[in-house]
């Protein structure tokens, strides 16, 4: 009859280490794979980001500058209402949304109609200039959600043709959210995760544990004493570590990093 049971756990040890081999293998494949694939939309997410500042930055100077212009435009067509022209000369022709007209001068009618047209203009660039300063200033990709719903709450009280104008800045901000969306997810591999835990649990039950039965006899101890249970703990501690640090190297990129 065998009491001795040194032959089971020194089995159990050696069989449990292969296995974990194999996962650990596994398991670093599925890292090196997050690792890329987190890499890839962070870039993709930052770069983005740098073109939608680029973008409402552009647009705000762009607004600013019609501002200026419609202003004084709106003065010359009351000027030439006054004055009972029915036609005037201009060079220059400019929208809210960033389009212009410049060339050699033509003749375009003087009308009540034309004078509340211009001014329409001049409410859409003076509602939505602040909104491309909010966006311009937003200093990285987690502070966009703020901004976009005012944004978006604007342009939807706009008319139909404003908005179907003002649409491609909202564009581009959705596809924004959506890729740094996946991003989120992506920082967040729970299938490499739940193998790292299998892996300790293996590590821990099938190969710490009875390696502390045969060794810590063998160093003056028994099961029973706390040199044991302080051997098997110290080894839990490591294992969480390692799990830490798998988890610093899952985080990915920081979106927070302000793109030059």
């Amino acid at each position: 009859m065998i009491t001795d049971p040194s032959w089971f756990y020194s089995s159990l040890a050696q069989a449990t280490a292969g296995l974990i081999g194999l996962l650990g293998g596994v398991l670093i494949l599925r890292l090196q794979q997050q690792s890329v694939a987190t890499r890839e939309s962070r870039d993709r997410v930052l770069t983005e980001f740098s073109q939608l500042r680029t973008s409402a930055t552009s647009m705000l100077q762009n607004a600013t500058g019609f501002i200026e212009w419609v202003k004084d435009d709106i003065r010359a067509i009351e000027d030439a209402l006054r004055s009972g022209a029915t036609m005037r000369e201009v060079s220059q022709e400019r929208d809210p949304f960033g389009s212009s007209q410049v060339g050699s001068p033509w003749r375009v009618p003087v009308s009540p109609a034309a004078l509340e047209g211009r001014k329409r203009d001049l409410r859409i660039a003076a509602t939505l200039a602040p909104h491309y300063a909010a966006l311009a200033a937003v200093p990285n990709a987690d502070g966009l959600d703020a901004p976009f719903a005012r944004y978006r709450t604007t342009i939807a009280s706009l008319d139909k043709e404003a908005q179907i104008r003002a649409r491609g800045l909202l564009d581009q901000i959705e596809q924004l959210l959506r890729h740094r969306a996946i991003h989120r997810v992506r920082q967040r591999p729970w299938s490499a995760v739940g193998l790292l835990l299998v892996i300790a649990y293996l590590a821990f039950s099938s190969v710490a544990a009875p390696l502390g039965y045969l060794l810590v006899p063998r160093l003056g101890a028994s099961a029973g004493d706390p040199f044991f249970y302080a051997f098997l703990i110290g080894l839990l501690l490591l294992f969480l570590y390692l799990a830490l640090c798998v988890g610093q190297l899952l985080a990915g990129g920081d979106l927070k990093r302000v793109p030059q």
